[in-house]
């Protein structure tokens, strides 16, 4: 883990997975990453995972559009929408992963002001989807490590 992060906490309800980390950047900074293509491209995913496709219209209502590339070349596509843009405060959006609709998935992102930067704070709706809702806990944690590398002071 990056020295002077401190680790992503986990607190979850049975239907979702909620994530808060202290990111050493202002909120501005750390919004923009969640909602700027070419800043989302440079972070987004698990170890391993590039953002090959990332298009974002911010938007109420504006259409996400993202596919991952695992390792082993396989890519994984998901489409969703703005439910709400706040900025520097709040982004939700849904992300269709797919399969039955159990996979539509809600993603609610809070950035609040901390001493040490920005309080950040995921809540993620838990995919039906047994591959999907295994690796949802790790691939946020390795996300949110590469988000608070790719944002650290140099």
């Amino acid at each position: 883990m990056y020295e002077g992060h401190a680790a992503t906490s986990l607190e979850a309800a049975p239907d979702e997975l909620v994530l808060t980390r202290v990111i050493h950047a202002s909120r501005r900074r750390v919004f923009d990453a969640w909602t700027k293509p070419d800043q989302l491209a440079l972070w987004w995913g698990p170890d391993g995972f590039t953002l090959v496709t990332c298009e974002v219209d911010l938007r109420l209502g504006g259409s996400l559009h993202f596919v991952m590339r695992g390792p082993e070349g396989v890519e994984y596509p998901f489409d969703g929408h703005v439910l709400e843009v706040i900025p520097p405060a709040r982004f939700i959006f849904t992300a269709d992963l797919g399969g039955d609709a159990g996979n539509l998935l809600l993603t609610a992102v809070t950035f609040d002001d901390h001493d040490d930067g920005t309080r950040l704070t995921v809540v993620q709706t838990i995919p039906r989807t047994e591959a999907y809702a295994r690796g949802q806990r790790r691939g946020w944690i390795e996300s949110l490590e590469r988000l608070a590398l790719f944002l650290a002071p140099s």
